[in-house]
């Protein structure tokens, strides 16, 4: 509950647990839900909408609403659109680094 409102990423993490083992208990399902979009609003705003995908369609599993879904959408017409992140292979066919200055002493 200490995390609500001020780390969303921790606060989804401790109610996802606590909404499983007592759903009633301090509303936790519904802080939950509150946490998954205010969690997803945030990658949304920065525009990283794979992860806010995945969040949406969480918090749409504890809850339907218009606006989610609509918020949802976007999120899922996002990530389609978004650059894909390079391998960690880097680059190929590439020389290598040498220290030499290219002219001998």
């Amino acid at each position: 509950v200490a995390f609500y409102g001020v780390n969303w990423g921790a606060a989804s993490f401790y109610f996802r647990d606590l909404c499983l083992a007592a759903p009633f208990y301090q509303n936790a399902c519904q802080l939950l839900y509150e946490s998954l979009v205010a969690y997803a609003d945030l990658y949304a705003v920065a525009q990283d909408w794979c992860p806010a995908e995945a969040l949406y369609q969480e918090a749409l599993g504890q809850q339907r609403s218009t606006e989610l879904r609509d918020k949802l959408t976007e999120a899922q017409e996002g990530c389609l659109l978004a650059t894909p992140t390079p391998e960690a292979g880097g680059i190929t066919n590439t020389l290598p680094i040498t220290n030499s200055t290219g002219t001998e002493p």
